[in-house]
């Protein structure tokens, strides 16, 4: 693997712009006993402690990336990528882990967010109103339809009485009359064929 190389002056101006917490990291004893502790559990020999080192060293002076961290391990270091990933857990959590937010503001990690994806608005298609609700034209008022021809006035007939029907409708209410209006009637009319027949009998009138 072919690192990019820099000098010294290019590392000097890069150490004075970390922060503190950075700067103390990378001198600190304590920072370079745990990469001792880390390489003695994995069995690295002591050239490549000294390349894990560098590679720490690396991420913290902005030059390596933490993406590349692992990958980087595992080429310089000889071992296959689930150790390389192992290595890399405990220099996360011994070394890295304090100064965690100084190194995400230097690799600027965090910072880009995706933009959040709206979902397309549909727009709903606009309908003209050419014709009027069904609803509002049957609340319309219904003219008064006058017919095309009147109809004629009848008046009802008045009906004259004759005197024959007058005498009719006596005589009907005499038949329904009670028994001794009836028999009143009777007298009078015998009294009416005497007076114009004396004896009662009509001369002109054949016998049986």
């Amino acid at each position: 693997m072919n690192m990019p190389q820099i000098d010294q002056e290019q590392l000097i101006k890069r150490y004075k712009n970390l922060p503190p917490d950075l700067k103390d990291a990378m001198f600190s004893e304590e920072v370079t006993d745990k990469i001792m502790n880390i390489s003695n559990k994995y069995g690295l020999y002591v050239d490549k402690m000294g390349d894990l080192g560098n590679e720490i060293g690396r991420v913290m002076l902005g030059l390596t990336h933490p993406k590349d961290f692992i990958k980087n391990l595992s080429e310089r270091l000889g071992v296959d990528a689930e150790k390389a990933k192992s290595i890399a857990k405990d220099v996360n959590e011994q070394i890295f882990g304090p100064v965690r937010e100084s190194l995400k503001k230097l690799h600027k990690i965090g910072e880009e967010e995706p933009s959040e994806v709206k979902p397309p608005t549909v727009e709903k298609p606009t309908i003209k109103e050419e014709i009027k609700p069904l609803a509002q034209e049957i609340q319309q008022p219904i003219s008064e339809v006058k017919p095309l021809v009147e109809p004629p006035i009848v008046e009802s007939p008045i009906i004259e009485q004759k005197p024959a029907e007058e005498k009719e409708i006596v005589e009907i209410g005499i038949q329904r009359a009670p028994k001794q209006y009836r028999e009143i009637k009777e007298e009078v009319e015998q009294a009416k064929k005497e007076e114009k027949y004396p004896g009662g009998t009509d001369p002109y009138r054949e016998t049986l």
